[in-house]
């Protein structure tokens, strides 16, 4: 038997980003004539679409997963997003992080639209959430459909489970597992 292969997680290092812009180009070339900047535009499109623009987009992203296959296609799909979109890209300055903040504090408290953030501060709008969630962590975000808004809610702050949530889970998984010896099925959706 060989050894169980492990999808990658965490950053994409400069030789994956390589690898994966070198791939989207030669899918492009091969699939769509090569135009680079039509595809830019469809790739970086919100990503709601057509069904023409979705089967442009998953031929090349079946290229680019070939050439990094032990990367998930969600990932590939958005550090290509992040690479070729024309945005602001390195370290945050104090000035933005201090913008990000009052800017998801404009919204109602259960909406945030990170398009339009991303679009304020010249940057990605998936690298303003992530930015927001990771630096200010008295917050968790949620996303909610679409990518474009997340749900904020307050956390305990540490990520951990409260021993309340832990035993409210507990209850929870005991009563489904009861309900379904008793009906031969679980049902985990409500």
């Amino acid at each position: 038997g060989g050894a169980e292969v492990r999808e990658r997680t965490g950053r994409f290092t400069k030789e994956e980003d390589a690898i994966l812009l070198d791939a989207i180009q030669k899918a492009i070339q091969r699939l769509h004539s090569g135009d680079m900047e039509a595809f830019k535009a469809t790739l970086c499109a919100p990503k709601s679409g057509t069904d023409q623009r979705k089967k442009v987009l998953s031929e090349v992203w079946d290229d680019a997963l070939k050439a990094l296959p032990r990367r998930s296609r969600t990932s590939c799909y958005d550090r290509g997003r992040r690479l070729l979109q024309e945005t602001r890209k390195g370290n945050w300055t104090p000035q933005e992080l201090e913008k990000i903040q009052s800017l998801a504090a404009s919204y109602a408290p259960n909406t945030i639209n990170w398009q339009a953030i991303g679009q304020e501060l010249g940057r990605p709008a998936s690298s303003c959430k992530d930015i927001y969630r990771h630096r200010f962590a008295d917050k968790v975000v949620v996303a909610s459909g679409g990518g474009e808004s997340s749900q904020v809610k307050e956390a305990t702050g540490s990520g951990r489970w409260t021993e309340e949530e832990s035993k409210t889970m507990v209850e929870f998984v005991r009563g489904k597992l009861q309900e379904g010896i008793q009906e031969r099925a679980v049902s985990w959706i409500e």
